[in-house]
Protein backbone atom coordinates (compact mmCIF):
# COMPACT_ATOMS: atom_id res chain seq x y z
CA UNK A 1 0.00 0.00 0.00
CA UNK A 2 1.55 3.15 -0.74
CA UNK A 3 2.32 5.78 1.43
CA UNK A 4 0.13 8.81 1.63
CA UNK A 5 2.16 12.28 0.51
CA UNK A 6 2.11 14.68 3.51
CA UNK A 7 2.65 18.43 3.38
CA UNK A 8 6.96 19.08 3.94
CA UNK A 9 5.34 21.20 7.32
CA UNK A 10 4.05 18.17 8.94
CA UNK A 11 6.92 15.71 7.88
CA UNK A 12 9.00 14.71 11.17
CA UNK A 13 11.99 13.23 9.27
CA UNK A 14 14.94 15.73 8.78
CA UNK A 15 14.91 17.06 5.08
CA UNK A 16 17.88 19.29 4.08
CA UNK A 17 16.94 22.59 2.86
CA UNK A 18 17.41 21.58 -1.08
CA UNK A 19 14.71 19.14 -0.14
CA UNK A 20 12.36 21.81 1.63
CA UNK A 21 12.58 24.30 -0.92
CA UNK A 22 11.97 21.84 -4.09
CA UNK A 23 9.34 20.14 -1.80
CA UNK A 24 7.29 23.77 -1.04
CA UNK A 25 7.82 24.81 -4.68
CA UNK A 26 5.85 21.65 -5.50
CA UNK A 27 3.23 22.50 -3.03
CA UNK A 28 2.64 25.90 -4.01
CA UNK A 29 1.75 24.91 -7.76
CA UNK A 30 -0.76 22.45 -6.70
CA UNK A 31 -2.79 24.94 -4.68
CA UNK A 32 -6.17 26.21 -6.67
CA UNK A 33 -7.50 29.56 -6.79
CA UNK A 34 -10.63 30.56 -5.07
CA UNK A 35 -12.06 32.55 -7.31
CA UNK A 36 -14.80 30.13 -8.83
CA UNK A 37 -16.16 28.84 -5.46
CA UNK A 38 -20.18 30.21 -6.47
CA UNK A 39 -22.93 27.79 -5.75
CA UNK A 40 -23.88 25.59 -8.73
CA UNK A 41 -27.13 26.75 -10.30
CA UNK A 42 -28.75 23.12 -9.77
CA UNK A 43 -28.77 23.47 -6.02
CA UNK A 44 -32.00 25.03 -4.44
CA UNK A 45 -32.09 28.06 -2.16
CA UNK A 46 -31.02 26.05 1.32
CA UNK A 47 -28.31 24.45 -0.23
CA UNK A 48 -27.28 27.21 -1.95
CA UNK A 49 -27.07 29.46 1.63
CA UNK A 50 -25.50 26.33 3.35
CA UNK A 51 -23.27 26.22 -0.11
CA UNK A 52 -22.11 29.75 0.70
CA UNK A 53 -21.40 29.61 4.64
CA UNK A 54 -19.30 27.04 4.33
CA UNK A 55 -17.56 28.94 1.80
CA UNK A 56 -17.27 32.40 3.34
CA UNK A 57 -16.26 30.40 7.08
CA UNK A 58 -13.60 28.19 5.10
CA UNK A 59 -12.32 31.19 3.00
CA UNK A 60 -11.44 33.17 6.30
CA UNK A 61 -9.02 30.20 7.23
CA UNK A 62 -8.04 29.82 2.97
CA UNK A 63 -9.17 25.95 3.42
CA UNK A 64 -11.55 25.02 0.35
CA UNK A 65 -10.68 26.33 -3.11
CA UNK A 66 -12.14 26.01 -6.71
CA UNK A 67 -11.47 22.04 -6.48
CA UNK A 68 -13.40 21.71 -3.71
CA UNK A 69 -16.75 22.84 -5.15
CA UNK A 70 -18.32 19.46 -6.18
CA UNK A 71 -17.69 17.78 -2.84
CA UNK A 72 -18.84 20.97 -1.18
CA UNK A 73 -22.29 20.86 -3.53
CA UNK A 74 -22.68 17.32 -3.07
CA UNK A 75 -22.54 18.43 1.30
CA UNK A 76 -24.56 21.03 0.87
CA UNK A 77 -27.39 19.24 -1.07
CA UNK A 78 -27.05 16.34 1.39
CA UNK A 79 -27.93 19.29 4.69
CA UNK A 80 -30.79 20.68 2.41
CA UNK A 81 -32.08 17.28 2.02
CA UNK A 82 -31.71 16.41 5.19
CA UNK A 83 -33.44 19.30 7.01
CA UNK A 84 -36.50 19.13 4.32
CA UNK A 85 -36.26 15.01 5.74
CA UNK A 86 -36.42 16.22 9.54
CA UNK A 87 -39.00 18.76 9.25
CA UNK A 88 -41.04 15.96 7.65
CA UNK A 89 -40.38 14.07 10.45
CA UNK A 90 -40.72 16.03 12.92
CA UNK A 91 -44.67 16.79 11.59
CA UNK A 92 -45.41 13.21 10.95
CA UNK A 93 -43.68 11.29 13.41
CA UNK A 94 -41.09 8.35 12.79
CA UNK A 95 -44.07 5.70 11.65
CA UNK A 96 -47.26 7.23 11.02
CA UNK A 97 -50.11 5.08 10.98
CA UNK A 98 -47.87 2.12 11.87
CA UNK A 99 -45.63 2.77 8.63
CA UNK A 100 -42.13 3.16 8.65
CA UNK A 101 -42.01 7.02 7.43
CA UNK A 102 -39.57 6.99 4.04
CA UNK A 103 -38.22 10.44 4.81
CA UNK A 104 -36.40 8.68 7.69
CA UNK A 105 -34.64 7.35 5.14
CA UNK A 106 -33.62 10.27 3.22
CA UNK A 107 -32.49 11.61 6.78
CA UNK A 108 -30.21 8.32 7.28
CA UNK A 109 -28.72 8.28 3.88
CA UNK A 110 -28.06 12.34 3.90
CA UNK A 111 -26.88 11.95 7.24
CA UNK A 112 -23.57 9.11 6.04
CA UNK A 113 -23.69 11.57 3.17
CA UNK A 114 -22.83 14.92 4.77
CA UNK A 115 -20.38 13.22 7.58
CA UNK A 116 -18.21 11.91 4.50
CA UNK A 117 -18.11 14.90 2.35
CA UNK A 118 -17.77 17.43 5.60
CA UNK A 119 -14.25 15.28 6.87
CA UNK A 120 -13.19 15.72 3.14
CA UNK A 121 -13.65 19.09 3.43
CA UNK A 122 -12.44 19.55 6.93
CA UNK A 123 -15.58 21.30 8.32
CA UNK A 124 -14.93 19.57 11.74
CA UNK A 125 -12.38 20.64 14.10
CA UNK A 126 -11.04 17.45 14.52
CA UNK A 127 -10.50 17.13 10.21
CA UNK A 128 -9.13 20.47 10.03
CA UNK A 129 -6.65 18.98 12.37
CA UNK A 130 -5.19 16.59 10.33
CA UNK A 131 -5.23 19.17 7.25
CA UNK A 132 -3.50 21.89 9.45
CA UNK A 133 0.07 22.42 9.28
CA UNK A 134 1.52 23.36 12.81
CA UNK A 135 3.85 26.24 13.15
CA UNK A 136 7.16 26.10 14.46
CA UNK A 137 8.44 28.35 16.92
CA UNK A 138 11.42 29.86 15.76
CA UNK A 139 14.78 28.28 17.48
CA UNK A 140 15.96 29.87 21.12
CA UNK A 141 19.13 32.14 19.99
CA UNK A 142 22.33 30.69 20.74
CA UNK A 143 24.53 31.56 23.66
CA UNK A 144 28.20 31.12 23.76
CA UNK A 145 28.16 28.97 26.96
CA UNK A 146 32.34 29.98 27.00
CA UNK A 147 31.57 33.95 27.36
CA UNK A 148 31.16 33.37 31.18
CA UNK A 149 34.56 32.80 31.41
CA UNK A 150 35.61 36.05 29.99
CA UNK A 151 36.21 39.39 32.00
CA UNK A 152 33.30 41.84 31.96
CA UNK A 153 35.40 44.89 30.44
CA UNK A 154 36.44 42.11 27.26
CA UNK A 155 35.74 43.44 23.68
CA UNK A 156 35.60 41.68 21.05
CA UNK A 157 38.12 41.72 17.91
CA UNK A 158 35.17 41.50 15.65
CA UNK A 159 31.81 42.49 15.24
CA UNK A 160 30.32 39.18 14.89
CA UNK A 161 31.26 37.76 18.27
Amino acid sequence: MPRIAQPIATQKRHNTRQEIVSREIKEASLKAGRDDLTPPLWLNDAARQEFQRVADEAGKIGLLDNMDKSVLAVYADAYAQYQEAAQHLKIDGLAPDGKINPFQRVATDAAKIILQCSSKLGLAATDRLKLAVPKQAPPPPAVNKWLAFLPENYKPAFENE
